[in-house]
């Protein structure tokens, strides 16, 4: 089963009529991201792009003192490759800087994606103008933790289509190893939250693609190590151990059902084996008692975090139910399937794809993903006989993908 036809906005991510709501729920959701890492606040960046541009010209980009944000667009554009000089013009940048930009800036997106390719790769070159701190405005350390957000938040919305996302967190990786302080205070950034955020792409990278995990569970600097009793920290271990079993095998992946072409894994084997059926009871089992501890944890109401927690809980669940469906090629009738399995894969979908009726703050591509994913397994059950027809939990995922 390939879905190629029925995915290929995922690369593009379209805002659909009411642009202008999704575009500050997209700016708000990456406010959150940076909150919840303890990593901006509100006197480092102005979310205000009129003040950030003040006394800049339209037509070149131009270098001021209290300009941070143009002072880096300069850097890119004087280090990046060929492309149309209409993606540096400061109306363009503004809109995208304030929101995602009306639907015509879809057109030029593909050549910001080029920019943010050759900025990543630049920090693997030796001496490069973008990989090379300036002491004499930023510290080194302060340059690498930004350098290092950038590379999360850039995770964030290709990890799960994007092959090459795994190369940019090593880069990440390297760079928290060589510039991370001995000691912290205070007046440090958070780079403990830090490591965690790059850890959860890395994992959420790897499911999709089956492969190794490049951040290690536990850091090799005292200073990054997560508290053993942390809930993010608890997640993490859990998907590390069991993501461990499956990787190197060459299974068929979640992505490559997304792919044009049909899976092309003919020439390996892909028995499922009673040690695969245990573990991943048993790793669905951790996750429903790792929602009730953090349930039983709660002394007062938090909305926000509750959303969190369950979108994280019924997406990894999803995940760990359906790791071995692309190796029956998709096919829920697959004579290696039992009807337990069966029923509660399609439950399990259900319960994903009902996520955007209850939160419309979702917009990290491996969550898009998986709703997707679990948008397939519906429809094919349908097709099938088997479960309720309800176009509406189908209809709000495919709204948002316009």
């Amino acid at each position: 089963m390939t879905f190629g036809e029925d995915s290929r906005s995922l690369d593009r991510d379209a805002p659909d009529e009411a642009s202008a709501l999704k575009a500050r729920k997209a700016c708000s959701g990456l406010k959150v991201v940076e909150e919840r890492l303890s990593i901006v606040t509100d006197g480092d960046m102005d979310f205000g792009a009129v003040g950030m541009f003040s006394g800049v010209s339209d037509q070149s980009p131009e270098p001021t003192p209290d300009g941070p944000l143009w002072n880096a667009i300069v850097l890119l554009q004087r280090c990046s490759p060929a492309v149309p000089s209409s993606i540096w013009q400061r109306d363009t940048i503004e809109s995208l800087w304030s929101s995602r930009g009306p639907p015509d800036v879809l057109e030029i997106a593909p050549q910001f994606f080029t920019v943010l390719c050759n900025a990543i790769a630049q920090l693997s070159i030796p001496s490069s103008e973008i990989g090379t701190p300036r002491e004499s405005t930023v510290s080194q350390e302060e340059w690498a933790f930004q350098t290092v957000l950038g590379i999360v938040l850039a995770g964030l919305l290709t990890e799960g289509n994007i092959k090459e996302t795994g190369n940019w967190i090593a880069i990440g990786y390297r760079l928290m190893l060589d510039y991370c302080p001995a000691h912290v205070d205070d007046t440090s950034r958070e780079w403990r939250k830090l490591f965690s955020g790059i850890q959860i792409v890395d994992l959420e990278h790897s499911s999709i693609y089956l492969s190794c995990p490049v951040i290690p569970i536990e850091a090799p600097l005292p200073i990054l190590r997560m508290s053993p009793l942390d809930q993010l920290y608890k997640l993490s271990r859990m998907m590390h151990t069991g993501l461990s079993h499956f990787t190197g095998r060459r299974l068929p992946t979640i992505w490559s059902c997304f792919q044009e072409s049909s899976l092309s894994y003919h020439g390996s084997a892909t028995s499922f084996t009673a040690i695969d059926g245990i573990l991943i009871k048993d790793w669905a089992k951790q996750l429903d008692d790792w929602l009730q501890e953090f349930k039983g944890k709660m002394t007062e109401p938090d909305d926000q975090s509750s959303k969190l927690v369950l979108r994280q809980y019924v997406l990894h669940r999803l995940l760990v139910l359906s790791i071995y469906h692309p190796a029956r090629s998709g096919n829920l009738w697959a004579h290696s399937i039992t009807s337990n399995e069966q029923e509660e894969l399609l439950l399990s979908a259900r319960a994903t794809l009902k996520l955007h009726q209850h939160d419309d703050s979702i917009w990290a591509n491996w969550d898009l993903i998986m709703i997707t994913w679990a948008a397939l397994i519906v429809l094919q059950g349908l097709q099938g006989g088997v479960g309720e027809i309800d176009g509406n939990i189908i209809d709000v995922h495919a709204r948002s993908k316009r």
